[in-house]
């Protein structure tokens, strides 16, 4: 179970399992045993913003008048590994959010790339192209969707100007041409639907591995789990952004409103990144530019 701020107490009752106080990077937990069930406790204290975990356990001979147990105790960082061999389930106390199915098994990639690398950022470029390649019949259907859409374009121009008067002849007149030369306007959003979840679930890992904090990239970039400091990795991003929207012309019947929002798209982007982690940065980079 994980809670987040408590108003009540809040009980369970399991055998084995953990309750822990849990920070972004460490985290120190009572580990219970496969031998015994324990009733583990999470309480808030006076509403000062404190709270007692812990847990009861019964003697097994429940006559006892004394008995002994072994209290097992971890205190330290949050590293995957190490919290899969302690106890069932203690790496749930990494939080690897909403796509924490894809998230997993990235860490499990990224500290095997890692132990073949020894280098954090070396590691995250090797994922990413991993990722590209597992992702490439996606992508190269987005490709092929694109180059038919190009090619429809002049068409959709000349739809435009015949019936621009008519719009609802003009729409009918349009899918026509979509079914005609087999074109989807919406192919090429595909590969940008289908990487947003790995997209998610690197930023969680970049986010919440101790692993990468003080890892450095080299030069300028000290920290892969904090900010560029000196924005070079958004600004690259958005540059690769513009110049990929000036080699992919907007479509004819996009309006003023969406074209002025495609248009300052890599600037939104760009600033995001001023804020999110180095190494998510340079995953987004190497992925455009490999896209691109």
């Amino acid at each position: 179970y994980r809670f987040r701020g408590i108003d009540e107490p809040l009980y369970f009752y399991s055998k084995g399992g953990w309750v822990a106080y849990i920070q972004k990077y460490f985290f120190s937990a009572f580990l219970g045993s496969d031998d015994h069930y324990y009733r583990y406790f999470a309480q808030p204290k006076n509403n000062e913003g404190l709270f007692r975990i812990g847990y009861t356990i019964e003697p097994e001979e429940l006559d006892a008048i004394f008995y002994e147990h072994e209290h097992r105790v971890f205190i330290g960082p949050k590293i995957r590994s190490d919290l899969l061999s302690r106890s069932e389930n203690l790496e749930l106390s990494i939080d690897m959010g909403w796509f924490w199915f894809i998230s997993q098994p990235m860490v499990f990639l990224l500290d095997k790339v890692n132990g073949v690398t020894n280098h954090w950022g070396l590691s995250i470029v090797v994922v990413t192209l991993l990722l590209k390649i597992l992702l490439w019949p996606v992508t190269a259907a987005g490709f092929r969707g694109m180059a038919k859409m190009r090619k429809v374009n002049p068409l959709m121009r000349e739809l435009n100007e015949a019936y621009k008067n008519d719009p609802q002849k003009l729409r009918t007149e349009m899918m026509k041409l979509y079914s005609r030369e087999k074109a989807n306007p919406l192919a090429g959003c595909l590969p940008a639907i289908v990487q947003m979840p790995f997209f998610i679930a690197f930023f969680f890992v970049l986010r919440e591995m101790v692993e990468l904090r003080y890892a450095p990239l080299g030069f300028w970039i000290t920290d892969l789990a904090a900010p560029d400091p000196l924005f070079v990795l958004p600004f690259l991003f958005g540059v690769i952004m513009f110049l990929t929207q000036k080699l992919n012309p907007q479509p004819p019947t996009m309006d003023a409103t969406q074209a002025n929002v495609m248009k300052y798209m890599p600037v939104m982007f760009s600033l995001f990144f001023v804020i999110f982690p180095a190494g998510l940065a340079l995953y987004t980079v190497v992925t455009v530019s490999y896209t691109h």
